[in-house]
């Protein structure tokens, strides 16, 4: 079991881990975005982008700055993170938006030009399908960084929460690797690609679970992590098909249109 002083250098070392995030962000995102940078897109892609990678930035640099003991500049990006997070959120909602209705859109092209025989319904109830994952990371991400705010002044909970925000990256960047690169929805032909990263995130908060045995503080917040993540993924896999989640996704989407 690692010693307190063993687990608190792994923690301020995750800025170092983290940066694994930069290099599956770029790969992931390279054929859908890097590479397509100075072709059209709507105004809320890159703004969501640019939030994004500043999230990244503060998740990478937080802890390093505890390390090298830069405490009243941890504060400070501590209280950036105030702004930046919201409005991550903010273009994370106007982005699930965007591609719903794009979404809807092409399955309604498909029935125009007779590649598809969708009814209106079908068409309704698979937009709001495909939007599942985006609304499961988004509501992971404000839960965590809600909780870790709320422990702002606790640094245990406060870190392991941070963590638990961060393992939110995993999704968006694990997945386009496999649709971009490997060029697959499924492994091993019958498993959706999500639940690999699901996976990798689960096993990461069991493995800090361990590293953090005999810290009752660290445990319960994991612990908490875990548990949301695992209701969270539940519910993906079985909400989605029923009627209540259609009505929910639309009436969302539809707000302010």
């Amino acid at each position: 079991m690692p010693s307190t002083l063993q687990t608190t250098r792994i923690y301020n070392n995750l800025g170092y881990w983290f940066l694994i995030f930069v290099l599956l962000a770029f790969i992931g995102f390279y054929k859908s975005y890097f590479s397509v940078l100075l072709e059209p897109h709507p105004t809320v892609v890159h703004l969501h982008f640019a939030f994004m990678v500043i999230w990244m930035g503060l998740v990478i640099v937080q802890p390093l700055l505890i390390k090298y003991k830069k405490l009243s500049v941890h504060r400070t990006l501590g209280k950036l993170s105030y702004l930046v997070v919201p409005l991550v959120l903010i273009t994370s909602a106007m982005m699930t938006k965007h591609s719903y209705f794009a979404y809807k859109s092409r399955l309604e092209v498909q029935v125009v030009e007779g590649l598809a025989t969708y009814t209106e319904a079908e068409i309704l109830h698979l937009s709001a399908y495909e939007m599942g994952l985006a609304f499961f990371y988004f509501l992971w991400l404000a839960i965590f960084f809600g909780l870790a705010i709320y422990h702002r002044k606790d640094r245990i909970p406060h870190s392991r929460y941070i963590l638990a925000a961060a393992l939110t990256f995993m999704g968006p960047t694990v997945d386009r690797i496999f649709i971009f690169w490997v060029e697959t929805f499924l492994l091993w032909g019958s498993i959706p690609i999500e639940y690999f990263a699901f996976g990798l995130i689960n096993v990461t908060l069991i493995f800090f679970l361990f590293i953090d045995k005999g810290n009752p503080k660290g445990q319960k917040a994991l612990g908490i992590s875990l548990s949301i993540y695992l209701i969270g993924q539940i519910l993906y896999a079985t909400v989605r098909e029923t009627d209540l989640w259609e009505m929910m996704i639309s009436n969302l989407v539809n707000i302010g249109s």
